[in-house]
């Protein structure tokens, strides 16, 4: 026969579990309705590490299923972009075996979509060794297109700038050519007149002319 210390043992028990699910249930509730992820992850001082918790709201920020995070270490590493995946490693060996917080900004594939998601977490060391990593996942996306768009324009305006540059240089070449023949034969003429022959000053002023004619249809053109 059972006992009644062991069904009160049982009956404390299951109670005790009913108690954890309800709680555990309320703290999904709770960081289901923040637009962040939450993760808890555990590592060995072997390095073996293995997540606690994953909320149900970064599952879906990485389409994925909670079941699948906490089931496999490697889930993670999975839904990493190919082109970041060895910096994401390489933070993620270093904060553990030197107990840094961690802190990585790069893309994930959902779904064959790419998005930009922040991870970091703070450790926790525990008596036994182990590391208890408390961490949030955010989706900055939107941010990222937004700092891509502005720079994205700002390098537009800097090739504007350089092509405005070189346009006025050009410019300033083209408007110094007439003006310098006009500022010479003015000189000469203001010189030399009196003692000129009038063909040779007819011939001045008709290279004047042209040079006056040249620089004013530059002008128009810019206008």
């Amino acid at each position: 026969m059972v006992g009644q210390g062991t069904i009160r043992n049982i009956t404390d028990k299951k109670q005790a579990e009913k108690a954890l699910l309800k709680s555990k249930q309320q703290y999904d509730n709770l960081v289901s309705k923040i637009p962040v992820g939450v993760y808890i992850l555990r590592s060995k001082p072997d390095g073996a590490f293995a997540l606690d918790y994953a909320s149900p709201r970064m599952a879906e920020m990485l389409h994925l299923s909670v079941e699948s995070l906490l089931t496999d270490n490697q889930t993670i590493f999975k839904a990493i972009h190919p082109d970041d995946l060895d910096g994401f490693r390489t933070l993620s060996q270093d904060g553990i075996y030197q107990h840094r917080p961690f802190n990585w900004k790069g893309r994930i594939v959902a779904d064959e979509n790419i998005k930009w998601m922040h991870f970091m977490s703070t450790p926790e060391m525990l008596k036994d060794g182990d590391i208890l990593w408390h961490g949030l996942i955010v989706d900055i996306t939107e941010r990222k297109l937004a700092d891509q768009e502005i720079s994205r324009k700002n390098e537009e305006l800097s090739n504007l700038i350089a092509e405005k540059d070189k346009f006025f240089s050009i410019i300033a070449h083209d408007l110094r050519s007439p003006f310098n023949v006009l500022l010479g034969l003015t000189q000469l003429l203001d010189e030399d007149l009196p003692t000129m022959q009038l063909d040779e000053s007819q011939k001045m002023v008709s290279i004047l002319r042209g040079s006056a004619l040249s620089a004013y249809d530059l002008l128009e053109n810019l206008l």
